[in-house]
């Protein structure tokens, strides 16, 4: 049996697209305008599939419609896509 007595609301990403850039920052890739582009997660709760993220309006970090990036290779912050 097993209880569950907190409740967190906020992205749910996959773990496996969460990275730790030079500046030891957690965060995540997205394309935007055919850029990627790495925006900041603030993790509420970690699962081993997932993590839960803060839902935040401030700059630099995941907005809710941003477009994850899940799988790729040579990714860096500003890669032109396309």
């Amino acid at each position: 049996m097993q209880i569950r007595l907190k409740r967190y609301e906020g992205l749910r990403v996959p773990s496996d697209c969460i990275i730790t850039n030079d500046k030891g920052e957690q965060g995540v890739y997205v394309l935007s305008g055919g850029r990627v582009e790495f925006r900041r997660v603030e993790v509420l709760h970690a699962m081993p599939d997932y993590i839960i993220c803060k839902q935040t309006d401030k700059v630099g970090y995941l907005w809710i419609y941003d477009d994850l990036i899940v799988k790729g290779k040579g990714l860096y912050d500003g890669k032109t896509v396309g």
